[in-house]
């Protein structure tokens, strides 16, 4: 993980500033937006979500004041009916005419109690023989209404003014409906007026549709919807006319709704996110629950994050291009100012960057351009001064070359002279001054190889007068390097060096060879002798200062080699090979063109 973020803080780096900016400002403004808008909509949703659950809290409470009033309204009914004269005769009347007349009047009084702006669904009135008597909306011929009284008929032994409310259940005898109908019941016993005892029992049904219509108008159609549940589960009523009448005792809510009873929580169900609140009615140990799918209730929320997330993406873009334009007003100017460096990196000097405004960058462009025309004042400065001072080594150089031939030159002729040997000496006076007439010349530093041959020839011709037969010579030159341009002094150095080094110490006549050919641009001329040669430790320490370009002032192949390199340039010069025994050669390494 820590190389992974070395190397992208280095690729951040390595970024150019354009990308660098634009970048840091879509990631900042991209964190800052996701930011807002993570707290926006957690706070909003909170919201939304609290405010939710207060609604329904007092929705329930309505439903549930709702409720009781509609079973008090039951239980007030029961009493208009247990205390009527004409049922009361009809349960006790003997004569089966007269009961047949009680029952038609008892259907009439019992219908308007039934109504539709009522809270009873249907009313059965049992007599003590199991005789029903009902309002027009129940079978009487059904076998559950003979079932009913047989199931109620005991409990009811005894009880002179009590109320019984039985938990939802089918009410298969009532009629209007394709489906079988459920609800619950009131039962009461009817004490005769007339002697206080206990004349039959009246069944008063709260149809469930009752109960939905309670709270039909609270909810909506965008999945909120409401239920009423008995403490084992079963669903009483549900305004989801899709909901199953099955228990929900296995639901994740159920417990905690039977532990709370009143209260509002979030759960999920079949892979739904609900808000939950449920309410306690405590006259039959129901719960009155709400609930709101969160997808439905954040709807509004959501859609407002996203139109916060389009305006924050265009607002995003404005600022990618806004930060791109400030930046091409920073790195253009650098860009410009860097390829201009670029050209001065290359030796281009004679340049100049027009500032593009008078900021930072603009300033900066202004002090670079003072100081590139400073550097080519100083470069042109240094380059005539190093020019001059070259002069002055070569010439330096030069002045040590000519006395060191005198004085080998001068003691040769005065060794001649002690020997007797004058006509050899007045030769070798007038091949000298004629030597010195060729080298000194018009006072040039540079000739061309046919020149330089001509004084080296010369040279030659001095010496062969102090060697005589001992010392042979011979050129070998290829014709187009003729007119090559060369040092002067450069080979006699090197031919007297052969001389005195090698032949000399050889004591037998000896060859020197000079030969001069082109490959490309380069001129190679070799100065060979067969004199004693050296080994390999001597060739080594007199080449290793001329490959590492040192300029050393000194006499013979050393300071040739400083001519060559001060001159032509330190890739340039000579290389020196030799073998004890076997003579030495010496190769000299010049431009073609100077």
């Amino acid at each position: 993980m820590k190389h992974w973020f070395l190397n992208v803080k280095q690729a951040y780096k390595n970024l150019p500033i354009a990308r660098k900016m634009s970048f840091t400002t879509i990631l900042v403004m991209s964190l800052f937006l996701c930011m807002i808008t993570a707290i926006s909509a957690t706070i909003s949703s909170e919201i939304l979500i609290r405010n939710n659950s207060k609604a329904a809290s007092r929705n329930l409470e309505l439903i549930r004041l709702r409720t009781e009033d509609l079973l008090d309204n039951a239980e007030q009914f029961s009493g208009i009916v247990v205390s009527n004269y004409y049922i009361q005769r009809s349960l006790t009347v003997a004569d089966q005419s007269t009961r047949y007349q009680y029952d038609q009047l008892v259907g009439s009084i019992l219908d308007p109690i039934t109504s539709t702006r009522s809270s009873v669904s249907s009313i059965v009135v049992y007599g003590q023989d199991g005789r029903a008597v009902s309002s027009s909306n129940v079978r009487t011929s059904d076998p559950s209404v003979q079932e009913e009284y047989k199931k109620y008929a005991p409990t009811m032994a005894g009880e002179w003014n009590h109320l019984f409310w039985d938990d939802i259940h089918d009410l298969s005898y009532e009629t209007g409906s394709e489906e079988t109908n459920r609800g619950v019941s009131l039962r009461r016993n009817i004490i005769s007026i007339n002697d206080g005892s206990i004349a039959g029992f009246v069944v008063l049904n709260v149809n469930d549709h009752i109960f939905t219509d309670l709270y039909m108008d609270l909810t909506t159609e965008d999945g909120i919807h409401m239920m009423i549940v008995d403490s084992s589960g079963n669903i009483i009523s549900s305004s989801d006319t899709k909901a199953n009448p099955v228990r929900l005792a296995d639901t994740p809510y159920f417990q905690w709704m039977q532990e709370t009873r009143n209260g509002s929580r979030r759960f999920t169900v079949d892979n739904e996110k609900y808000l939950i609140n449920t309410c306690y009615l405590e006259r039959f140990n129901w719960y009155l629950i709400s609930l709101c799918p969160l997808d439905v209730l954040l709807k509004d929320s959501r859609q407002a994050i996203r139109l916060s997330l389009l305006f924050g993406v265009i607002l995003l873009f404005s600022a990618f291009a806004f930060a791109s334009y400030l930046s091409k007003t920073i790195t253009v100017p650098l860009r410009r100012l860097s390829q201009t460096m670029d050209e001065v990196s290359d030796g281009n000097l004679n340049t100049y960057l027009e500032p593009y405004g008078m900021d930072e960058v603009g300033h900066l462009t202004m002090n670079f351009n003072r100081m590139v025309k400073r550097m080519k004042k100083l470069m042109d400065q240094t380059f005539f001064e190093q020019k001059k001072k070259r002069k002055y080594e070569l010439q330096a150089l030069q002045t040590q070359i000519n006395p060191h031939f005198l004085y080998n030159t001068l003691e040769s002729i005065c060794a001649l002279i002690v020997l007797g040997r004058n006509t050899d000496a007045h030769d070798m006076v007038a091949n000298l001054a004629s030597f010195y007439r060729m080298v000194l010349g018009k006072g040039e530093t540079i000739l061309t190889l046919r020149s330089e041959l001509e004084i080296t020839e010369q040279y030659i011709a001095i010496q062969k007068v102090r060697y005589a037969e001992d010392l042979t010579f011979s050129m070998q030159i290829d014709q187009q390097v003729l007119d090559c341009p060369i040092m002067k002094l450069t080979l006699q150095p090197l031919v007297e060096n052969a001389i005195y080094h090698g032949i000399k110490p050889k004591g037998s006549p000896g060859t020197i060879r000079i030969r001069a050919v082109q490959n490309g641009a380069n001129i190679f001329v070799t100065v060979e002798d067969d004199g004693v040669g050296m080994d390999s430790s001597q060739v080594e320490m007199l080449n290793r200062p001329l490959k590492e370009g040192e300029i050393r002032k000194g006499f013979g192949v050393r300071s040739v080699g400083d001519r060559i390199k001060l001159y032509f340039g330190p890739e340039y010069g000579i290389r020196i090979f030799s073998k004890p025994g076997s003579g030495t050669q010496i190769e000299i390494h010049i431009p073609r063109e100077a």
